[in-house]
């Protein structure tokens, strides 16, 4: 946020919105996480394709069968 109000400071609304694209789409992405969740949502689509097509099987641990604890 601060990077985006350095950028921003003094140039006025317009040139800002121009200028300091990167800096408003870093704040965003903080905010929201979109991109992250965005990302997330493409590697757990490939992960699903790729145990359909029986590329991948995944560890015991990730399908809720670990050993018991003592």
């Amino acid at each position: 946020e601060r990077e985006w109000v350095e950028c921003g400071h003094g140039l006025g609304q317009t040139r800002a919105r121009r200028e300091c694209q990167l800096e408003y789409e870093d704040f965003m992405e903080c905010m929201n996480r979109t991109k992250l969740a965005q990302r997330l949502r493409i590697i757990l689509e490939q992960r699903d394709k790729m145990i359909k097509q029986g590329k991948y099987t995944p560890p015991d641990y990730h399908m809720g069968k670990e050993e018991p604890r003592p």
